[in-house]
């Protein structure tokens, strides 16, 4: 197009060798197009081989560093690393793991994760790295037992995660194991003190309760189960007396003589606190019956106990009796039946006595009446009334008695004997009798 509009250009008409000299002059501007294109190409070229040099210089140069950090953290890391095949082939172990296990990592190199894991927790752990390995898990943690060269079991916390390639193919997992062993002695530790008496070693209140509801449920139905409150007689004179490290003594003493006439049975001996203890029997076709096992008890207590050489120390012990109580009822319920017949054989002045359950109604019903009195004496239902005193000869009034007198809104008018023996029992008889005196006083 630039050739045919040279030519035709007026000024240039009449020029000798137009057609050839335009064409000298197209071909000289098409070379040197040409050769301006070729080196602006070469140097766009050049650039770009220089850029990719540099990224794959400074990738590998990163790779360079991150292998060394990896490095740096797989030989002095405290917790133990290893370096597995997705199926659990150990590529790679540190010396912490190897450590942890009493094995080399060359030992551990030629097994797979799985033989170095307690045999009945090889198949969760299996499970939990098809899981990361297959992508359902994004990284794993789990706690699972070790077991070192020795065959000693040891408790460790487990955290793994998946090398993928750039598709994203599994390559490698990387786990890191922590040895808990210290920890979980140390929780154990902690949980047998919470659950267990300090200084006899028993099973406290606490462990008990949550025992019962167990051991009654799981107690063969045609013998049932037996319960046993003790409460140890005159405990308190013998820790006022001759001191609170004997009186530790006793109870430790206590405690394992309880243990020693229940040790052919199926029971489960506690402490309730102080220096009571309970003691749940399963009962079987060769069970002793119940006066037969309180004799035994009676028996192993009144062999004494001698102290430092010179004090014989014997005990004996007051005993409630729940047998074969029903196998839903609740543990509280139980503790409670067992408690208020212990009170009863208390106040009976008995060794011994077995749960009634009309008793125990009454004894409940009298308690409930004694908890309510402060209330009700606080509330105006507690009154005093007056009794005339007369001589039998003439009929004349010799003086007149102060009593109380309890208006009930359930239960009537309770007598003045009844109020007496209620206040006694929740420690209001002082100040329930210096109230009815003074009363008495400013009114007559």
């Amino acid at each position: 197009m630039l050739a045919k509009a040279l030519l035709r250009e007026p000024e240039l008409r009449g020029v000798d060798g137009l057609a050839e000299r335009v064409v000298l002059v197209l071909g000289a501007l098409s070379s040197g197009y040409g050769e301006m294109l070729r080196e602006d190409i070469q140097k766009r070229q050049e650039g770009l081989s220089r850029a990719l040099l540099k990224v794959e210089q400074e990738t590998r140069q990163k790779q360079v560093i991150t292998r060394a950090q990896f490095e740096e953290v797989f030989a002095g890391s405290a917790s133990g690393v290893a370096l597995t095949e997705p199926d659990g082939r150990v590529l790679r172990a540190n010396a912490a793991l190897a450590k942890t296990l009493n094995r080399t990592p060359a030992e551990i190199a030629a097994l797979t994760l799985f033989d170095l894991v307690h045999p009945e927790d090889v198949e969760q752990l299996r499970d939990g790295y098809r899981d990361l390995v297959a992508g359902r898990l994004h990284r794993l943690r789990t706690g699972r037992r070790l077991v070192g060269k020795d065959g000693e079991p040891m408790w460790a916390t487990f955290a793994a995660s998946v090398i993928r390639d750039a598709v994203g193919t599994p390559r490698q997992v990387l786990t890191i194991v922590d040895d808990d062993t210290e920890v979980s002695l140390l929780q154990r530790r902690l949980s047998h003190q919470a659950l267990h008496d300090v200084l006899t070693g028993l099973p406290n209140r606490q462990f008990f309760s949550t025992r019962l509801e167990t051991l009654l449920r799981d107690a063969d139905p045609a013998h049932g189960a037996t319960l046993f409150h003790l409460d140890l007689d005159g405990f308190s004179q013998i820790n006022g007396g001759l001191g609170q490290e004997l009186g530790d003594r006793v109870l430790r003493g206590a405690a394992a003589k309880l243990k020693t006439v229940f040790e052919p049975e199926k029971a489960l001996v506690a402490r309730l606190g102080g220096d009571e203890f309970g003691v749940l029997v399963q009962n079987t076709a060769d069970t002793p019956d119940v006066a037969t096992l309180v004799r035994r008890i009676t028996r192993e207590f009144a062999e004494p106990e001698y102290v430092d050489g010179q004090h014989g120390v014997a005990v004996s012990a007051a005993i409630g009796v729940v047998h074969r109580p029903p196998r839903d009822v609740t543990p509280a319920e139980l503790l409670r039946a067992s408690d208020l017949t212990l009170r009863r054989v208390r106040r009976t002045g008995n060794q011994w006595g077995l749960f009634d359950r009309e008793l125990d109604r009454r004894d409940r019903h009298g308690f409930g009446l004694a908890a309510a009195m402060a209330g009700a004496w606080e509330n105006g239902e507690v009154e005093v009334g007056y009794r005339a005193l007369v001589r039998p000869e003439d009929g004349s009034v010799e003086s007149v008695e102060a009593r109380l007198r309890w208006n009930h809104p359930g239960e009537g008018v309770l007598a003045h004997e009844t109020c007496v023996r209620l206040a006694a029992a929740t420690g209001l008889a002082l100040p329930l009798g210096t109230w009815l005196l003074r009363t008495a006083a400013e009114r007559l």
